[in-house]
């Protein structure tokens, strides 16, 4: 898989897929679902999902910034899905 570095960072996961959520959401749909997923799988809860948890993290420091998420749309429109690491049901394949 080849990654495509673009000035801010190098895209390698689909933010949307991993926090289950359509790229024309809306911001509040996007803080909702993550305080859901990081109460889901915060570490003291699910100590065995603690990566993806850091995933979630980094999904939503950069969906979460009305700036960030237009950096990272164009830069997603510009490349493409196939440059993108494939999560399903929140488990990487």
């Amino acid at each position: 898989m080849k990654a495509f570095q673009r000035g801010f960072s190098v895209l390698t996961k689909d933010y949307y897929k991993i926090l289950s959520l359509d790229p024309k959401c809306g911001q509040a749909d996007i803080k909702k679902r993550y305080t859901t997923l990081a109460k889901e799988y915060h570490p003291d809860v699910n100590p065995n999902q603690s990566n993806l948890f850091k995933d979630i993290n980094e999904a939503y420091a950069v969906l979460g910034k009305s700036e960030e998420r237009l950096k990272y749309d164009r830069t997603r429109t510009r490349y493409g899905s196939e440059t993108y690491t494939t999560y399903k049901s929140h488990q990487v394949v």
